[in-house]
C-alpha cells in the first residue's frame, strides 16, 4: 500500500486528493499479474466532480 497526494489542474482550478493505492498480485506461470487495483481516498464520503486519475 502506498500513500499519495494527487493534484489536478484544469484551467484556473486546482484540486488536491489524498489517499492510498494498493495492488493485489497473483503469480501466473513466471509472471505477476494484477488481480485487484484499488484507490482509497481520505475523504471518500465527500461529493466529487470527475477525477482524471490513471494509475
Amino acid at each position: 500500500m502506498r500513500s499519495y497526494i494527487y493534484t489536478e489542474t484544469r484551467g484556473d482550478m486546482l484540486e488536491r486528493y489524498s489517499g492510498w493505492a494498493s495492488h493485489d498480485l497473483v503469480q501466473v506461470g513466471d509472471a505477476l499479474k494484477i488481480k485487484l487495483k484499488r484507490v482509497d481516498l481520505v475523504n471518500f464520503d465527500a461529493p466529487f466532480g470527475n477525477i482524471q486519475l490513471f494509475m
